[in-house]
Parts: C-alpha cells; sequence; structure tokens
C-alpha cells in the first residue's frame, strides 16, 4: 500500500485501465497519468460474462492492469490480471470496501454472490486527498467491513459450538481475538474516516488491509462473514432485477448500505449494544476544512 499524491505516481509500462467515470474524472483532476493501452469501464453487475468480455478486449492490450473506481472496478481488474498473468494496481477513490486488498472477486448470479479466486492487488495507491474529496456516504463506508467482524466472530463461535463447520475453519479465539481488535480500531477511527480527515483515513485504510490479510493467513474468512453478510445478500437479491433481456440490474442500494443493515440487524438479535456500531456506521458529518 503505497501513500502518495497521484500526480507524482511513476507507471512506465502501458496499462490495461478498468475505470468507473467519475472517478476516474477525479483521478485525473489529481493528476493521475497512465499511458493507456485500452481503457475499459467496469460493469454496472459483476458476473462472470461481464468480467470475460473484459478479459477479452484486453488481451494484448497492456503490460499491467489499473483499477480505478470502487470495489466492482477493482474486481473487475483483479479477475482481468488474473486471467491475463499481469500484474495489478488499485487506486481507490473512496475506502468504500475490502475489495481492494482481497484475492477473490464477487461475482452476482441469479442465486446470489458467489467468490471466485483471484490475484490480489501487486499494490494499492492511496491519495487521501482525492479519498477525502469523495462523497461523504461512500467516503469511508468500508468500516462496514470491518465492523461486520463484530457479529460475524459471534456466528462463528455459534457455528462452531454446534458442530457445523469443518476441521480447518474450527473456531479459534486468538484469531476471533485479533478481529475484535480490529473493531475497536475501527469503531475508534470511523468518525475522523467519516468526516475525511487524515489519520482516520489511514487507519481505516490500515483495517482494511489487515483485515483482508488475516483472511489470507487464516485460509478462510468465518471471522468476518456471517449473518450479516447473508442478510445483505438477500436484501440484494430482494431489490435488485434483470431487464426483458434476461441481464441481471443492481440493486438501488449500496453494499455497504445493505451491509450496514445487516450488521445492525445481527447485533441486535446477538444481545449486543448497537449504539456505538450505529455511531461509527453514519456517515453524515461534515468534513473538516
Amino acid at each position: 500500500m503505497y501513500e502518495q499524491c497521484l500526480a507524482d505516481w511513476q507507471e512506465d509500462r502501458v496499462v490495461v485501465l478498468i475505470k468507473q467515470l467519475s472517478p476516474w474524472e477525479a483521478a485525473r483532476a489529481r493528476g493521475l497519468s497512465l499511458e493507456t493501452g485500452i481503457a475499459l469501464d467496469a460493469p454496472l453487475v459483476p458476473t462472470l460474462e461481464a468480467f470475460e468480455r473484459l478479459s477479452r478486449r484486453a488481451e494484448g492490450m497492456g503490460e499491467a492492469v489499473y483499477a480505478v473506481g470502487g470495489g466492482v472496478a477493482a474486481d473487475a481488474a483483479k479477475f482481468v490480471a488474473s486471467t491475463l498473468g499481469l500484474p495489478l494496481v488499485c487506486v481507490p477513490t473512496a475506502l468504500s470496501c475490502i475489495a481492494f486488498f482481497t484475492p477473490y472477486v464477487l461475482l452476482r448470479q441469479l442465486a446470489g454472490m458467489t467468490q471466485a479466486p483471484a490475484v490480489p492487488p501487486d499494490g494499492v495507491l492511496l491519495d487521501l486527498a482525492l479519498i477525502r474529496a469523495a462523497p461523504t456516504k461512500c467516503r469511508a463506508s468500508g468500516i462496514v467491513d470491518v465492523l461486520s467482524m463484530a457479529t460475524a466472530c459471534l456466528d462463528w463461535l455459534e457455528e462452531d459450538r454446534q458442530g457445523k463447520l469443518p476441521p480447518e475453519q474450527r473456531y479459534a479465539a486468538p484469531i476471533a481475538q485479533m478481529a475484535q481488535s480490529l473493531v475497536e480500531i475501527g469503531l475508534e477511527c470511523a468518525p475522523s474516516a467519516h468526516r475525511g480527515e487524515w489519520d482516520g483515513l489511514r487507519a481505516l485504510a490500515r483495517c482494511l488491509a489487515l483485515t483482508a490479510h488475516l483472511g489470507t493467513v487464516v485460509g478462510h474468512e468465518r471471522f468476518r462473514i456471517g449473518s450479516a453478510h447473508a442478510f445483505a445478500e438477500q436484501a440484494e437479491q430482494s431489490t435488485a432485477g434483470a431487464s426483458w433481456r434476461g441481464e441481471l440490474l443492481p440493486s438501488p442500494f449500496t453494499y455497504a448500505q445493505r451491509l450496514a443493515a445487516g450488521v445492525l440487524h445481527a447485533a441486535s438479535r446477538q444481545g449486543q449494544d448497537i449504539e456505538r456500531l450505529r455511531r461509527a456506521l453514519t456517515t453524515e458529518t461534515e468534513s473538516k476544512t
């Protein structure tokens, strides 16, 4: 992970650019300059078919892949980089999710979401001024990926007590303690990150990176993915749709909104005090000048 002004970033390779329009315009305004062999728009819905089309169009068009935007751009770029065997750099324009750091992609199907393995980014380029300028609702919405561990660890323990887990995914108290430590850091840094303050954004970026790294080390994500994610997936299934041609359409609610509702719902059912979680998930705050 590199913290650097985009105007100072040097890239000598011809790149395949996977972008979302507004984030790409914001990154260019911050001085990001790339020699592109091809520039491709990330799909609205992250389906296998859409990612495969991007890979076919990108073949032979660059020496590295860059993702500029949010989670769908990152996942699309990870898929393309994995398919073509190219290095990958992610340029988040908001700390909106954990996808910038994970070694897999999320694919949407009619039956729900599924994971597919992919190469993790070789680098994540953070321009904090760019992220600070992101809309408040998404600037630090990735905090929900950190706070989801507050409920997932209890789900993990309960599943283990019921004997539902394979041996390699049995509950491990040291891992749960590490996850809870990250939750505490997330709870503390959330207000500052939502306001776009440097220290808060740095702390959130580290939390996201460490959360993803913990999953890689452990070999599973039971400590992070539980009933809150199941709630979020059901919410997407209920609110998304398909066109008359059968194409999948996105949910009107963002990933962070669905998962935040899932975290609060799960925490309430578990008997947790949800007010601290609610405050950390609240984005209605003004950035300091």
